[in-house]
């Protein structure tokens, strides 16, 4: 379905050819949406589709070179989509990374990371670079690790070392350019409270304070006042709680927007904070 903001109804839309969860969803400079990958239940996928709101319709096309689930998708400056990691077609993660040219409608093998991830996040930054960060590596544990891919020269170098291993968290581009990583857990079961911001002037990893619940699989979303909200998520128990952090004071603060418990998750911002 489609939520349409300006007049707070939904849209039905065709089911997708291939059921999924875990899969990404992103939205292209041409207005369509690319699903990639996912989990049927059974094993991991390759299968790809394009939803075009403007024919309300699917559309099949090539798949991915690597089946995956719990990856991620950034759509670059030149409109290509880079798909990062996740849990392969062995049930483990995977250094994999591959690139959509929505023009050609064609994949591409990208130099591979480091080493494997899931759970973690893929940022863009405004030198249309790539930042990745954490995740789960190939022991399953947490990691404390983050490296920048740079879509001109096609290669990986490290962006240092975290203040706290992590996955499942949030990684929110501020205004100033740095980035605000949030919470998620650290063994996969308990939440985390901490935050940390990296800069890209500086290359370094410091301490942003913590949140008062800790929780994993909420939403971080930049107000445009320059302030970031974080809402809902999964901690000791599901969670209304919604907190916003302050970038100019560097402190973290209640607010009394309440959300439905609920976890993983998606915000939509158009001047409100959509939650589904």
């Amino acid at each position: 379905e489609i939520y349409d903001m300006s007049t707070t109804t939904w849209i039905s839309v065709p089911d997708m050819a291939v059921p999924r969860e875990q899969h990404t969803a992103t939205l292209m400079s041409d207005g369509r949406a690319l699903i990639a990958g996912g989990w049927n239940g059974e094993r991991s996928l390759a299968e790809v589709e394009i939803f075009d709101p403007a024919t309300n319709s699917w559309l099949r096309i090539d798949s991915l070179g690597h089946p995956r689930w719990g990856h991620t998708a950034t759509t670059l400056l030149d409109g290509r989509v880079l798909i990062i990691g996740g849990v392969g077609a062995d049930d483990l993660p995977t250094d994999t990374v591959e690139k959509f040219d929505p023009g050609s409608g064609t994949w591409s093998s990208v130099s591979p990371m480091s080493q494997p991830r899931d759970g973690h996040t893929a940022t863009l930054l405004p030198d249309g670079k790539v930042l990745v960060i954490g995740g789960a590596g190939a022991d399953a544990q947490s990691l404390d690790s983050a490296e920048i891919y740079d879509p001109i020269a096609g290669a990986w170098t490290d962006a240092g070392v975290m203040v706290e291993p992590r996955r499942r968290h949030t990684a929110t581009l501020l205004s100033d350019g740095r980035v605000l990583v949030v919470a998620g857990s650290k063994d996969g079961v308990n939440p985390l409270a901490s935050a940390e911001l990296y800069s890209p002037f500086a290359g370094d990893w410091s301490s942003a304070g913590s949140i008062s619940d800790a929780r994993w699989g909420h939403i971080a979303v930049l107000l445009p006042e320059g302030e970031v909200l974080i809402a809902g998520g999964f901690g000791f128990n599901t969670l209304r709680t919604v907190e916003i952090y302050t970038p100019a004071g560097g402190g973290w603060s209640s607010s009394d927007r309440a959300v439905k418990l609920r976890h993983r998750e998606s915000g939509c911002e158009a001047g409100k904070v959509c939650i589904v």
